[in-house]
This record gives structure tokens, sequence and C-alpha cells, in this order.
């Protein structure tokens, strides 16, 4: 399995008395071992509710993993004195069955599910009590980990780590934690059990695929353009490397390894970190791009004009700075006139006319426009008088290729950026509305679950698709997204919902495309394209009146799918497949 984005790193303390109880659990009547589970409090408390996904008041399984193993018996649940305990609540696993991760074993090494040395099978109080009062002499100070994954559900995995491991136990070491976590861990009270980080959701996995690559790309050319149809996730990965790039690191965790799953990407801080976005549009200039000059009040004068920075300088000179670095990102990069929009600067571009940070004197320059009148950055910084772009500020754009109302992209303009085509995803698709892997769709007769229906989204966009692209190219392919909202909790709402998405998204975006050209509509639409007429498909031919048939040719007339009774609709739908 792969490294997967991490949602939130749940910590205890391993030597404090409660919690050493709990995960030593249940022993015999007249003993002070009373609880196998842990009880977190407040913001813990809320904190893991957010992650399970439970409502206010609420309940969820939890089911807890490590290598090699998994309890399937854990539960979290609001206490029933919750008001009073300040947000008490129960986070369970089977009784007496901790994570085994967490529990005592007589030799651990770096290949052991557990972590803490002992012996697990003392049934007297007193002889627990010396286990715990063994690891505090240690002063290996270890804390238990639950990890949630982004998108997971309610699993949590087990791990342990020691803040200051003894010689030879070094694999267990905080140090391989992310250094959000240990800086939670070393401000949590010394009188408090436990505590939690969270992270930012959706801040790799929403375009995992699509971001690694822009990520190479970033590393060879630091200009990036993303092409491809409407609704492929272009605008949505842009956002997730805005999120990484602003973040500075990126935090993942590998549930297969025991020690060291962690793995943190990428540098910087928010402080050394700028990112401006920005859409391009007809109206938009090198003016409000680049340089312009804007209208102030004048005392005894009236109205005077003063240049203004633009956010490529402003981005420009903010990572001119060592140890700076900045991100400009544009999308519709084609809806404005590009070439004109950057101008003179488009000279400074190209990566080997990049000036390194901190040296001023390196890389390509143009003249600072109106450099008489001591232009400067909002935040007051005078600009120099030659411009140059540092090799630490990175553009990244994107532009639909279906777009055929804007000229085509500058040549000039194009050359020096890498581009990456971004085409339809339909794993991706699959993945979103829980289509099992193993999930054969059959014939119609089939089609009894919600699965099927899911399924058959998907494969309806594939064989729309594939004719599109023989008929019109690839750049009029339809995105993943026209089926995003497929979905409902049995058959009819989810065939209901398939039903919407192919009237309002899929032949809405048909039937501008095709405007004025029905045999490649019905082509697209597996209908005879030389206007014989065919019934239960997605669209009919609609021969015109004996009294105007001599100026007027057949139309295509696509149905309505949501008008359509159950086995109308199937009918209709299975004969896009065929």
């Amino acid at each position: 399995m792969s490294p997967e984005p991490v949602q939130a790193v749940f910590f205890w303390r391993g030597e404090m008395k409660s919690v050493f109880k709990a995960v030593y659990g249940r022993k015999p009547a007249g003993t002070t071992y009373t609880k196998d589970y842990h009880q977190p409090r407040g913001e813990q408390a809320r904190a893991l509710e957010r992650a399970m996904g439970i409502p206010e008041g609420g309940e969820s399984r939890v089911e807890w993993r490590w290598p090699g193993g998994a309890d399937e018996g854990g539960k979290l649940f609001r206490a029933a004195d919750f008001a009073e305990s300040h947000g008490r609540m129960d986070l369970r696993w089977t009784t007496g069955q901790a994570p085994r991760p967490w529990r005592l074993t007589p030799s651990p090494d770096g290949a052991t599910s557990s972590t803490l040395p002992g012996t697990p099978d003392l049934d007297t109080e007193a002889g627990a009590d010396a286990q715990l009062a063994s690891i505090e002499a240690s002063g290996e100070k270890p804390w238990l980990l639950a990890v949630h994954l982004q998108d997971e559900g309610p699993v949590l995995h087990a791990r342990v780590v020691l803040e200051n491991p003894a010689p030879g136990r070094q694999f267990a070491s905080w140090d391989m934690l992310p250094d959000a976590v240990r800086a939670a861990m070393r401000k949590l009270p010394s009188r408090r059990p436990g505590g939690y980080v969270e992270f930012e959701e959706g801040y790799v996995l929403r375009s995992g695929a699509i971001v690694d690559r822009v990520v190479r790309a970033l590393q060879e050319n630091p200009n990036v353009l993303l092409v491809g149809p409407p609704g492929t996730g272009k605008t949505v990965a842009m956002e997730d490397v805005r999120r990484a790039f602003k973040a500075g690191k990126s935090i993942t965790f590998n549930p297969e390894i025991l020690h060291g799953a962690f793995e943190e990407t990428g540098s910087g801080s928010a402080a050394s970190t700028m990112v401006k976005s920005l859409v391009f549009h007809p109206s938009y200039t090198y003016e409000d791009f680049v340089m312009g000059l804007l209208p102030e009040p004048v005392e005894h004068v009236g109205i005077g004009v003063k240049p203004k920075a633009g956010p490529l300088l402003e981005l420009a000179h903010f990572a001119s700075q060592p140890d700076c670095r900045a991100l400009l990102v544009c999308d519709e990069f084609n809806r404005g006139a590009a070439a004109a929009i950057f101008g003179d600067t488009l000279a400074l571009l190209d990566a080997d006319k990049r000036s390194i940070p901190g040296h001023p004197d390196t890389g390509a320059t143009i003249e600072m426009p109106y450099a008489h009148l001591s232009p400067a950055t909002n935040d007051g910084d005078v600009l120099p008088e030659l411009i140059s772009l540092p090799s630490s500020l990175y553009v990244l754009a994107a532009m639909n290729s279906a777009d055929r109302s804007v000229a085509p992209l500058d040549a000039a303009l194009r050359r020096r950026f890498s581009i990456i085509y971004v085409e339809p995803d339909y794993d991706v698709l699959r993945d979103h509305l829980g289509v099992p892997d193993d999930l054969v769709l059959g014939a119609a007769s089939g089609w009894t679950e919600p699965e099927h229906i899911k399924a058959l989204a998907v494969v309806i966009l594939e064989a729309i698709n594939e004719r599109i692209e023989a008929i019109s190219g690839r750049d009029f392919l339809l995105g993943q997204s026209v089926m995003w909202q497929v979905g409902g909790t049995d058959r009819a709402a989810c065939l209901r919902s398939l039903a919407a998405a192919m009237d309002n998204r899929v032949m809405g975006t048909l039937t501008l495309s095709y405007t004025d050209n029905d045999a490649a509509l019905a082509a697209v639409l597996n209908v005879d394209p030389r206007g014989e007429d065919v019934a239960g498909g997605a669209a009919s031919w609609h021969s015109p009146s004996e009294r105007i048939r001599e100026v007027a040719n057949p139309r295509l007339r696509p149905v309505r799918f949501q008008d359509l009774d159950d086995d109308s609709l199937i009918e209709a739908l299975a004969s896009l497949l065929e």
C-alpha cells in the first residue's frame, strides 16, 4: 500500500498511569485496573468525532489496524455524563485486546509489533504496577499514537514512539514523527494524558496523480500549464498544489510500515512562502498583472497617479529574497490575451533566464516600467530599476482545450511552459462513486444494485468519450465531473441521479458542442447518423412535415432521461453502450 495523506494524529503519554492501565487491560476483581479503553476529553474528543465522521451525540464503530493485525471490535461513543465530564468520550477496542503495538512484549525489536518491554500476562495489580514503574524508570517516555488517514472512514492505525529511546531502540524514536506532531506533544500540559494534531482535509488526495505530475514538472521547469477538457480536475489540482505549496510540507503515512511510517515532503513554511491566485479574462491587462498607474489623491493638487506593482512583480520581489519562494496560479489562461498580459516579462520566463535568489546581478533583466516614479510593492518596498524573475518563482496555469471562443495560445508563450495534458480519469470517478474494483456490469437485466448504476455511469462516460474522440478529437471529451454527483442509497435513487446527470450535464454539454451538427451528435449518442428513426435510444430523428420538407432536414431530438419510467430509462441508457 502506498503512503496516504494524514488527516489527524492522536497521541497519549504511555507512562501516565491512566493511559497505561487502560492498555494493560482489566485485572481480576478488587484491582484498580478496571478500564480497557481511552477516555479522550474536550478538544481531543471533538477531533476524534470529526475524524470518525459521527454526528453530535452519535457513535461509530472503530477498526484498529497495525502491520500484520487488526481489531474490528472498537467503538467510539459519548459517555453517559458527557456534559458533566467536559466532553468525555469512550474510545474502545475489543475487551482485553488493546491494539498490539501498545501492549507489552518480553523482548521488543524493530520487527515485533509491540515496542514496550515487559511481561504482558501478570494478573496481579502489584505486578502490573511494577511494569509501569519499569517503563517510568527507563526514561524512554513512550507515546501511544492513533493515526487517521484522509477519506478512510472509521479506521485508526496504532503505533508507539519513544521520546528518549534507549541505545539500540532508535528504531522507535519520535524523531521520525512529523515536526508538527512532535511540537504538539511538547506543548501538551504535563497533567493531560493526550492530545492531537489535525492536518488540512483534502491536502493532496483529491487530485493526487495530477499533483505528482505537476510537482515533478516544476522541478524541471518553473512554468507549468495544465491543458485538457473541462471537468477533468485541473482547477482542483491547482488548489491542491496551492495548499501544499503554502503549507510547505506534505504529511503521509504508510500503514504497512511499523516504524518510520510517516513521510514529510517539501520544505519551507508559511512565513517563507507567498501564493497568489488569479483568473485571466478579456479585460485583464499588463497594467493589472505587471505594473500599472493608479489614480491617487494629492494634497492641494487634486488627483495624481502612482505606479502599482501587479501580482507578478509582487511575487518576484518576495521570491528574490534568500530562503523564500512564491507560486503564481493562473486559471482560464487562454481567456485573456496571455502574451499581452505578460508583455516584456515574457523574455524572463525561461528557466535559464531566471535569477538566483539573493543575487540580483544574475539572470536576464528588463527595465522597470515607471522606474522614475520609484514604484513600490504593497508592503512599501521600493522596486529596483531592473526586473528579473527568480528561479524560486513558479507559475502554474490551466486552460480548457475545448474553448474555441478565444484565440489560440501564443506560440512564444506556449514554448516556455511544460504542458501537462489532463484527460478524464475514470479510475478517480470509480473511487469517488464507490464502484468495487471487481464489479462486472453485465447485461441490463442484472443492474439490480446501486453499485451497478454507479458503474453504469462510468462506462457510459467511457463509451461516449470514445466516440467523441473519434469524431471531434480529445479536446472535446467530457470530464469525470459530469458524473460526479451520481449516487444514492438504493437503486431507484441512483437511477434518478444518473438521469439528472445525463439531462443537465452530459446532454447539456453535447448539444452545445454539436450545435447544427445533428449527424455528429447522433453518432456520439450511438444513434444512426443518417436520419433513420430508431426507438428506445438516447435520441430520435424527427422528419419535417410535407409542407416544409423541401427546405428542412430531419432533426435529432434527444430524449429527456428524467421523464422516462425506470424500464424505458434503462433501455435508453443501455443504448449508449451498444
